[in-house]
């Protein structure tokens, strides 16, 4: 009856969506860690609003990563984006963020 509105991601965007996909085909991270992912990537896919999905991994993986119980995977991931939105957290507008993340996820950051 209705159809859903597809929502167009940005190259930033699109980059950090591949690295959590990668993320998620990754055998060496728990169970856990993949159903966070897979709950990210679906509400990227269906929101496309990338501060809400980095902030929530970053609640869903801090307690983890104060305990340093996150798989080396999943811990270079949180590294990242934690740098990526204490580099950003100046900076307003989603957009700018999206822009911003290009060179930071384009490099493999989450290897």
């Amino acid at each position: 009856m209705f159809s859903e509105k597809k929502v167009e991601l940005t190259e930033g965007e699109k980059l950090f969506l591949d690295s959590i996909y990668d993320l998620i085909l990754n055998p060496d991270i728990t169970e856990e860690e993949r159903g966070v992912l897979i709950s990210a990537k679906t509400d990227l896919e269906k929101t496309g609003f990338l501060p809400r999905v980095m902030n929530q991994l970053i609640l869903a993986f801090r307690g983890n990563a104060i305990n340093r119980t996150l798989t080396k995977p999943v811990s270079n991931f949180y590294v990242n984006l934690y740098n990526t939105t204490s580099l950003m957290e100046n900076i307003s507008g989603a957009a700018t963020l999206s822009a911003a993340m290009i060179p930071i996820w384009s490099v493999g950051g989450n290897n």
